[in-house]
């Protein structure tokens, strides 16, 4: 199923984080996918960390499991919102 992230009601996304399992990993197209704010994604990222669940993003590369992973989706989060803005 395929919802925007922009809208107010994201079901899928808030039933994805009810699943959300220790060791789990989740899997988006692109990082954009995950928040609508760097901000929010930073954080995403900080909670999901607590919990043992990894964040893949197919198109970017990037894997949480890794230090440079890590590094990868914050610079990305904040490279993706500044192509937004110019």
């Amino acid at each position: 199923m395929r919802l925007s992230g922009a809208s107010l009601q994201r079901r899928e996304y808030l039933r994805m984080n009810s699943e959300l399992r220790k060791g789990g990993v989740i899997v988006v197209r692109r990082i954009e996918r995950m928040g609508r704010t760097t901000y929010e994604m930073i954080k995403l990222m900080a909670k999901r960390k607590e919990v043992c669940v990894d964040f893949r993003s197919i198109s970017e590369g990037i894997n949480t499991s890794t230090k440079m992973g890590r590094l990868w989706y914050i610079l990305s989060s904040v490279l993706q919102k500044i192509k937004e803005i110019f």
